[in-house]
């Protein structure tokens, strides 16, 4: 459990430092408001996670990770995303 923690920690930082560039010099090219909705995702997952909630945790990721694939640039932090969704599931 601590090692998907530090997932979502890492995750969190990732987007928080996408978040600070310009749009144009994001590798996702990901809006303000996707990675707004994507750190206050990831923030209640991790929320839901330490609450013991796993099954919250992994529908807030995998609906993050579904818009990931279908707006952002395939790039860090979106494949991150993608990897954080997977790794929680497996923990049902």
């Amino acid at each position: 459990m601590t090692s998907t923690r530090d997932a979502l920690a890492n995750l969190l930082v990732a987007l928080q430092a996408e978040r600070t560039r310009p749009r144009t010099q994001r590798a996702t090219g990901a809006s303000d408001e996707s990675l707004d909705g994507a750190v206050d995702r990831v923030t209640r997952a991790g929320d839901r996670l330490r609450g013991g909630d796993r099954v919250g945790a992994v529908r807030l990721l995998d609906e993050l990770a579904h818009e990931v694939v279908d707006s952002w640039a395939y790039a860090p932090p979106a494949n991150d995303v993608v990897a954080c969704a997977q790794a929680l599931r497996s923990l049902r």
